[in-house]
């Protein structure tokens, strides 16, 4: 189980994109989808995006438990990464930071890269090894 977090929606998607061309057997779950944001209330939006997120991640969890897939999560918010990383075992779960924005630093990464200094080459070569 692999995640991206940080950088633009963009570079996570042609990160995910490249990966899974290599991978076809992975499946890509793009957090950015149920990113709710804009609402209203924005405590309605907090707790919509946690169910969502929760929800998800059950969805992962069974399709891991059916040995159906090996799965990527592109990740854009913090918010979502506290509860992607609560839901699954540490060790069950690999992430990698895309980026050095202050937001993503109370949160622990097993990889970080900087889309600054690093190439998409580069950084799909770290995915590549990581998938193995």
């Amino acid at each position: 189980l692999l995640l991206l977090a940080g950088a633009s929606e963009t570079a996570r998607g042609l990160l995910a994109n490249a990966f899974l061309a290599e991978h076809p057997s992975w499946k890509h779950l793009a957090l950015e989808d149920i990113y709710e944001t804009g609402g209203a209330d924005s405590a309605e939006d907090t707790f919509q995006t946690s169910f969502n997120t929760i929800v998800a991640c059950e969805c992962v969890r069974d399709a891991r438990r059916a040995g159906e897939c090996n799965v990527m999560l592109t990740c854009p918010a913090a918010e979502m990464l506290e509860t992607v990383q609560d839901e699954f075992a540490q060790d069950d779960l690999t992430c990698i930071r895309l980026d050095e924005r202050k937001e993503w630093e109370r949160f622990s990464f097993d990889h970080a890269v900087s889309t600054k200094k690093c190439s998409l080459k580069e950084i799909e070569g770290l995915l590549r090894k990581l998938a193995k």
